[in-house]
């Protein structure tokens, strides 16, 4: 039977295309809610709140459940497509049976086609998107607080694929039938600039040149009048590019405003001139898979990389990627950091560069390595990346060339600039590009701001003074509303060295570019320098709490502070979901530095900067076991810079044991974000330290023994297990001693010493019921359950591992108990009891994917498909296949083979023929994680 789910309009069900009757308003209610969450179990509970929002009565549960019931019948007794599923209920559902779905995938494929410049086929997708709608989404449900997120994600969604079916019709020439539309848009959605950006180009390009300036008036005045701001970038470029009469704005001339989807960063600024520089990179990329464009601090070098790799990533039929190695100081975390935006995980045994490889090695990639000069010495693994990948291209923005074979440089110059002897009239000063630069950032300053007679010369002169350079145009620029040209070009002529007789060399520029930072500072009142120079000690960003608490100022002078220096272009506001993050421009970081080393104030402030961040640490440890576990990684994350100059802070300044007790709280997170090696590193010198004392070198390395540990590394856990039991017992540690023979008891048993496991868990269960710790003996008893297992007595293992599994669930560690459940499962499986292991292991797969751990998830997928092989051959070796290739991305862990489970691959080839099995394994490797976990959930029959 098929079946059609719609919300985009009012419910409504159809099968074999006939409508079903869907009931009384709440039970159809029901089902919306249902329906906005796809194949997901919403609990019990949410579902009595959405349906009697704060009033529920004592029989909704059983109305709830009456709901349910008749929806079942309606749909044609299917039980397995409004299901139970503790604690709730899921509404299974393929995405081409719902028009969301198909909405959804028809926008893909429509923007898909814009990226490869089709603008046709473009059109075609995005009208069959917005052909899925029948009127407004949910429309029945839309003042319901349960169906209101998901209207406002669906209109946004629509108003975006609206908008990519204008450009792409636009860009098929049919501008002159837009018109009407677009100024019925913005008449509807006059806060929507895109749409008023549109209808200046449809304008333009039919001929009607005043209307569209007439057009971004009307807007402006929209904007300023009700909002009080001024247009965005986009809009005001349009309205610069028609004064200007762009030649890329006729139909013949190529994309005029649609950008291609991409992995590379969306500059925040518009990109200004370099028009030959970016013509002759083009050809040079043409010719060499490994550009490096070279040249001084502030030269424009990654800018330009940007928009080069944006111009012709269309080349590269499986995407181009954007590596920041700005925060990265350790060569041998290049190809990690690679790794990371690949997408890939760690596997254990496995290196990082070796995990690239095996990931480019088929495909057509465009890669742009950004900062590449503090990490020159990983130059090699960029040439064995280029040797094992004939597909990839490589970009590298660097102050110096990588120096390795085939190689093609080009030294980025200083943007062109008017000739010093003879100024050209103010019309023709614009075409110059460092006049333009300075022009587009003092109009985002300015909006007022023109190029006229009476400043044309003074503006040149500013231009020149600061020879060309990008970051010192921009910083001078940003200054054009205290100032006007004349004053500027005097105050800069005060403080920066007067550049004649032609271009200067690097060490010129770099001081040119110093000096202009240096008057941007001098032009802060005292409080803002001190907290521009303590700013400084932060890498990779910061948040309003972290500045407050480094600084002890109040609650408002950092508001007020930040909001200052965001002004003068000193900090940039982070794009990124969640509480306001800050950072600096790295040069201007670096001046800042030096600022605060001149104050005398670097020690005091680093040492409140690591101070914060180990009480970060402190405080995020406990969390990155407990749900949500991924709130906890996720804020590790976003501070992980600022973690690493912490540790190097402890490392430059003899303390230790301040860089080992930060390593004690987040080993966790190296391990559950697989970025073990980095982790290993810093404890390979934190450990070697001479100045490492006892208790905190006992953390440390029972932090480098669970990584070893987590890496299948045996005898490196043990050895660093054995040296943390010596210091622990040397200081009466009773705890930490148990708690490290538990941690030995399971790394002897997996390296193969039984009898060593038996006596180690035997001690410390000893040791934590001396103690009184459950927590502790829940360990133990999981530590003493694995002994027995291991030695095939099951039914005593069981008995043990259910006991230490109810002792985690009680204390809260969702970690721990997550990954007892695939011992738990792989224990009833020996036992005969297939059925419910699978239900054990499923269960763990859906804890897995609740903490975030795509290593635990990806191991228990496994155990899955072993357990459903005899009964679902074909199903299981898919699901199996894509285990395998998501071992290598996502981790991956025990095999089921090591607990003498067979594996699916192996049970199915008994029952499949040969092509069947390879059909099936080759279609599971395609698959990604979500897809995994969605098939292993629909086999639990």
């Amino acid at each position: 039977m098929d079946s059609d789910f719609r919300i985009l309009g009012e419910l409504e069900i159809l099968q074999d295309g006939d409508p079903v009757i869907l009931g009384s308003p709440r039970q159809r209610a029901l089902l919306a809610r249902l329906l906005i969450s796809p194949g997901e179990v919403v609990t019990t509970d949410r579902l009595l709140e959405d349906l009697w929002p704060g009033d529920a009565p004592e029989t909704a549960r059983r109305v709830l459940h009456v709901y349910v019931s008749r929806l079942r019948k309606a749909l044609g007794g299917d039980r397995h497509r409004l299901e139970h599923r503790s604690p709730g209920y899921r509404f299974s559902i393929e995405p081409e049976e719902l028009d969301v779905g198909r909405f959804e995938q028809y926008v893909a494929e429509g923007r898909a086609a814009l990226a490869r410049r089709d603008p046709d086929g473009a059109r075609t997708r995005l009208v069959e998107a917005l052909d899925e709608w029948r009127g407004p989404a949910l429309a029945e449900f839309r003042d319901e607080a349960f169906a209101q997120e998901e209207v406002s994600r669906l209109e946004e969604l629509r108003l975006s694929a609206l908008q990519e079916r204008l450009w792409a019709e636009v860009e098929l020439g049919r501008h002159g039938e837009l018109v009407e539309e677009l100024k019925d848009l913005v008449s509807r959605h006059p806060f929507r600039e895109v749409f008023w950006e549109q209808l200046m180009l449809a304008l333009y390009r039919s001929g009607r040149q005043t209307e569209a300036l007439r057009t971004y008036q009307m807007a402006r005045s929209k904007l300023s009048e009700e909002l009080g701001i001024e247009p965005g970038p986009a809009l005001r470029q349009m309205e610069e590019r028609i004064l200007a009469q762009d030649p890329t704005l006729d139909p013949s001339g190529g994309n005029a405003g649609q950008s291609r989807l991409s992995e590379i960063p969306e500059p925040r600024t518009s990109f200004v001139g370099r028009a030959q520089e970016l013509a002759h990179v083009g050809e040079l990329l043409a010719e060499s898979r490994l550009l490096s464009l070279t040249g001084p601090p502030g030269s424009g070098k990654t800018r330009l990389a940007i928009q080069l790799v944006t111009d012709h990533q269309q080349r590269f039929a499986h995407g181009a990627y954007f590596v920041d190695l700005t925060a990265e100081r350790n060569p041998r975390l290049v190809a990690d950091a690679i790794a990371r935006v690949l997408g890939l995980r760690e596997v254990p045994g496995e290196m990082a560069l070796d995990r690239v490889k095996a990931f480019l090695r088929d495909r057509q990639v465009l890669l742009l390595l950004d900062n590449f000069e503090q990490v020159v010495p990983a130059a090699p693994q960029v040439g064995a990346l280029l040797d094992a990948a004939p597909g990839l291209t490589v970009v590298v923005t660097s102050r110096e060339c990588l120096g390795i074979s085939g190689e093609q440089e080009f030294a980025v110059p200083p943007l062109n600039l008017p000739p010093v002897d003879e100024l050209p009239e103010s019309e023709s000063l614009a075409a110059y590009d460092a006049i333009a630069l300075f022009l587009a950032r003092a109009r985002a300053v300015d909006s007022s701001f023109w190029l006229n007679a009476e400043n044309a010369e003074a503006v040149a002169a500013i231009t020149l003074r600061l020879d060309g350079i990008p970051l010192a145009i921009e910083l001078a620029a940003a200054r054009i509303k205290l100032f006007p040209p004349d004053v500027l070009n005097r105050r800069l002529q005060q403080r920066l060295a007067v550049l004649s007789g032609g271009p200067a060399d690097a060490v010129d520029r770099h001081r040119t570019m110093r000096d202009a930072i240096a008057w941007s500072y001098e032009l802060l009142d005292s409080a803002d320098q001190a907290l521009f120079r303590r700013l400084s000690v932060f890498a990779g960003g910061f948040s309003f709490d972290a500045v407050e608490a480094i600084t002890g100022l109040s609650d408002s002078d950092v508001v007020n502070g930040i909001e200052s220096l965001l002004s003068k272009s000193l900090i940039l506001r982070q794009i990124e979901a969640g509480p306001a993050r800050f950072s600096m421009l790295e040069l201007v970081r670096e001046f800042a530095l030096d600022e605060l080393g001149a104050a005398g104030e670097t020690a005091d402030a680093a040492a409140e900067h690591a101070g914060f961040f180990l009480r970060i640490c402190r405080e995020l440890e406990p969390k990155l076991t407990r749900q949500p576990a991924g709130a906890a990684a996720q804020r590790l994350q976003s501070e992980i810079d600022n973690v690493r100059a912490a540790l190097r802070f402890s490392l430059d300044t003899d303390e230790p044991d301040l860089g080992l007790e930060l390593t004690r709280n987040i080993w966790r997170f190296w391990q559950s974000s697989e970025q073990i090696a980095e982790g290993r590193d810093w404890l390979s010198l934190l450990l070697s330290h001479p100045q490492a004392s006892g208790p905190a070198m006992a953390k440390g390395l029972t932090a480098d023994g669970g990584l070893a540990y987590w890496q299948a590394d045996y005898p490196a856990a043990m050895d660093r297990y054995t040296q943390a039991l010596e210091l622990y017992r040397a200081a009466g540690d009773r705890f930490n001693e148990a708690d490290t023979l538990y941690s030995m008891s399971l790394t002897s048993n997996w390296a193969g010493n039984l009898a060593a496991g038996e006596r180690f868990a035997d001690q410390a269960r000893m040791i934590f019921d001396e103690l009184g710790s459950i927590e502790g003996r829940g360990r133990a008893l999981m530590a003493q359950g694995f002994s027995l297992w291991r030695r095939n007595e099951l039914g005593a293992a069981q008995a043990l591992w259910e006991q230490s599994l109810a002792i985690a669930r009680e204390i809260g560690d969702e970690a721990l108990a997550n990954t007892q459940l695939v011992g738990l499962a792989s224990l009833r499986f020996h036992q005969g009891h297939r059925e419910e292991a699978l239900r054990i292991v499923l269960g763990g797969v859906e804890e897995a994917r609740r903490l975030q751990n795509a290593h635990v998830t990806v191991w228990m997928l496994d155990f899955v498909a072993a357990f459903v092989a005899p009964d679902a051959p074909v199903h299981a070796v898919r699901l199996a296949g894509a285990v395998d290739s998501l071992r290598r991305t996502a981790g991956g862990g025990i095999l089921p083979v090591t607990l003498d489970v067979e594996d699916a691959r192996t049970v199915a080839g008994r029952l499949l023929s040969e092509a069947t099995l390879e059909r099936e394994w080759t279609a599971g490797r395609a698959m990604d994680l979500e897809q995994a976990i969605e098939l292993a959930v629909a086999l639990d029959a």
